[in-house]
């Protein structure tokens, strides 16, 4: 039986497009002018963490997930990637106990 997704964000103020760290519990994080897709964008202090739960809904049947993210100026970055500044560590945890784990590259951006 095939499975029905969306592929609208789902997230509470994904983009910090609300100016405010509105639906997220974070630790050393603030919202601040900038970012690429909006006015806002997330700023991450060392060590500053994120994270949300939502419940989507798959052929009716409500997922539990929750996204979080570090900030990890620790993680060696990859020598050949030379505007890679430190690493992020996104998780997303599922109902059913499975994960998904992306490391991400932090790269200075323009100010706009």
């Amino acid at each position: 039986m095939p499975v029905s997704y969306t592929t609208d964000n789902t997230l509470i103020n994904p983009g910090a497009e609300d100016g405010d760290m509105t639906g997220w519990t974070s630790s050393s994080v603030t919202a601040v002018l900038g970012g690429t897709d909006g006015s806002y964008c997330f700023d991450v202090q060392t060590s500053g963490s994120m994270s949300q739960t939502w419940t989507p809904t798959v052929d009716q049947v409500p997922l539990y997930v929750n996204c979080s993210g570090n900030f990890l100026p620790e993680f060696e970055t990859d020598p050949d990637d030379t505007e890679a500044l430190a690493m992020a560590k996104f998780q997303v945890n599922y109902s059913d106990s499975t994960k998904d784990i992306i490391t991400v590259p932090i790269r200075e951006i323009e100010e706009i």
